[in-house]
């Protein structure tokens, strides 16, 4: 049994993770992990805390950290922080072998490496894995197995020790791999080589993360990769908050405070000048669109004017689409219009719970191929859709209602007391 220590005292322990208990959703991880340290025997430990998460069954890893009791779950190792490591001994080669992490070795095969190769063995699987096939029970076919999986190890571990060297989590490495994995493709060089690529093609890696990747693997601040990296984040942040454009003084101004720090020369690189030469390299790449658009008249008589617009390629396409397709539907023939007389329909059901504008908005909705209702809270919304639905399944028409959410259409539902279905994309 290990001695605890003082709290104060951070200790170090070795090992090979065996399973993993808990992940939680703020990232607490527990873990039971067989040390490997330099003496013969071997204890089975667990360890908790927020710096194992993205840890994997049969990793090797180096835990600094304090033990504490637990009252109901006994001793633990509250890990304060995790590196990933090659096995450093041959007793601890063996058991990462056996762990599961290189697919076609299991206990038995093992042992028969490393009992072959010793200290040498991952450097013979990694340099000469030919060499291997003069273990009993390893052929080409299983040789090709050991080797794509080493490899496939061995390039997230070289992924998790440059992300361990930023502070950043290694659960990254993992997802960084399979963005990049690919015949002929090394995932570490493609960080390197297109760092800021990751905000698009890493889920979970914004711009900040990508940034400090980028500025870690020796590209400069003022880089023009990086100023156009940080205009289309600030542009993709404005499309999560619902805004398909933003004025280019806008996108200016959010970008310089995204990329302002304590560096007195960086004032230099968020000079307006120099930002306008990024966007319009963007914009000649088709990254972005900048159009000149009218702003309406103000409640003060102030004239039309047009201000300078910058949204990205792909929400321009999709919001000039969907005016298309609104245009299209818009002057499409009804052939609802022609079903009755809606507007004697519409009276007839008209009890004197509408007002003259409800009233509209049924006759409207009834009659025209597209039809918007709007309002804000208390305006009678629900009352007039329900009406709509009455006045239409009364006169016969066949009726569908749809969402785009389920708790949407299940509100639906309970407004019309007609089933709704959810619509998907």
């Amino acid at each position: 049994m290990t001695t605890l220590q003082p709290a104060s005292h951070s200790q170090h322990i070795e090992g090979i993770v065996d399973h993993l208990v808990l992940v939680a959703y703020d990232h607490h991880t527990v873990l039971r992990m067989t040390t490997t340290g330099s003496t013969p025997s071997e204890q089975t430990v667990t360890a908790v805390g927020k710096a194992l998460f993205g840890t994997q069954p049969g990793e090797s890893v180096r835990l600094t950290g304090t033990w504490m009791r637990h009252p109901r779950y006994g001793e633990q190792f509250k890990t304060h922080m995790c590196e990933r490591t090659w096995p450093a001994t041959v007793r601890a080669t063996r058991r990462y072998l056996a762990s599961g992490m290189i697919h076609g070795i299991g206990d038995i095969l093992a042992t028969a490496i490393t009992d072959t190769f010793g200290e040498q063995t991952l450097h013979v699987i990694d340099t000469d894995p030919q060499r291997l096939l003069g273990i009993h029970g390893i052929g080409p076919t299983r040789l090709e197995r050991i080797t794509k999986a080493w490899k496939t190890q061995k390039s997230i571990a070289d992924i998790m020790v440059f992300l361990q060297g930023l502070n950043l989590s290694a659960h990254l490495a993992v997802k960084i791999y399979h963005a990049y994995a690919g015949p002929d493709q090394d995932p570490m060089k493609a960080v390197r080589d297109a760092p800021y690529r990751l905000c698009r093609d890493v889920h979970g890696i914004g711009f900040e993360t990508a940034d400090r990747i980028a500025l870690a693997t020796g590209i400069p601040k003022h880089s023009d990769q990086r100023l156009q990296a940080a205009l289309l984040h600030t542009l993709t942040q404005a499309r999560s908050q619902g805004d398909c454009h933003l004025p280019e003084r806008v996108v200016l101004a959010r970008t310089r405070h995204l990329l302002t720090d304590n560096d007195p020369a960086t004032a230099d690189i968020l000079d307006n000048a120099v930002l306008c030469q990024a966007l319009d390299t963007l914009r000649s790449r088709n990254e972005t669109i900048v159009e000149e658009l009218p702003t309406p008249a103000t409640e003060d008589g102030e004239a039309f004017h047009s201000v300078t617009a910058v949204s990205l390629t792909a929400m321009h396409r999709a919001e000039a689409g969907l005016a298309q397709d609104i245009l299209r539907l818009r002057h499409a023939p009804s052939r609802l219009a022609s079903h009755t007389d809606w507007t004697a329909a519409v009276l007839a059901h008209n009890t004197g719970t509408l007002t003259s504008c409800q009233n509209q908005a049924v006759l409207t909705a009834l009659t025209h191929p597209l039809s918007v209702l709007t309002g804000g809270p208390g305006c009678g919304k629900t009352h007039t859709l329900r009406t709509l639905v009455d006045v239409a399944i009364a006169a016969g028409a066949a009726v569908a209602l749809a969402a785009p959410t389920g708790k949407a259409a299940h509100r639906l539902e309970e407004t019309t007391g007609r089933t709704a279905m959810t619509c998907t994309a």
